[in-house]
């Protein structure tokens, strides 16, 4: 496949080789990908404090969650939209592997805060897109946490909506 191809002209045919190595490397290592562009929680956390407390508080983290989401459901049957984006961002954030791309499912949690028409969520979605598209597009070779921080902010606002809104 000719487009298999196409990094050549980014790194040139050294580069390209070595790129190959090292995904191959990746690939035949044991070990969980921690690479700049999974930006998952338990991999931001593992960065500041042991990976097994990492692992522990995105554990108590999802299983809060779950909880919740069963209190929810033994409510009542029917979820708003706003509450489906919110589990969908719940669920990127706690997954262990959050590569860039998967931040694309954030939109409809983006959406569900636009659709709010309040000042001050407004921001929240200024916030998101500086930080999706133009931090991350400038660290795109070096990648921090922007797209995390991003997502925690729209969690955090998404949820405080809902529960404004009392329905969480």
């Amino acid at each position: 496949d000719l487009v298999s191809l196409l990094p050549v002209l980014r790194f040139g045919v050294a580069g390209f080789i070595d790129l190959w190595r090292r995904w191959l490397d990746s690939r035949l290592l044991p070990g969980f990908p921690v690479w700049t562009q999974n930006q998952s929680l338990s991999v931001a956390l593992g960065q500041v404090t042991s990976p097994a407390f990492a692992t522990a508080v995105v554990a108590v983290l999802a299983l809060a969650l779950a909880w919740a989401g069963y209190r929810l459901a033994r409510q009542r049957a029917v979820f708003s939209a706003a509450e489906i984006a919110l589990a969908v961002t719940a669920a990127v954030i706690i997954s262990p592997i959050a590569w860039i791309p998967y931040w694309v499912l954030l939109l409809p949690a983006v959406a569900a805060i636009a659709a709010t028409r309040r000042l001050g969520l407004d921001a929240v979605v200024i916030a998101f897109g500086l930080l999706v598209t133009g931090v991350a597009a400038w660290r795109r070779d070096v990648p921090g946490f922007e797209t995390l921080a991003a997502a925690l902010l729209v969690a955090v606002a998404l949820g405080a909506e809902l529960a404004d809104r009392r329905r969480v």
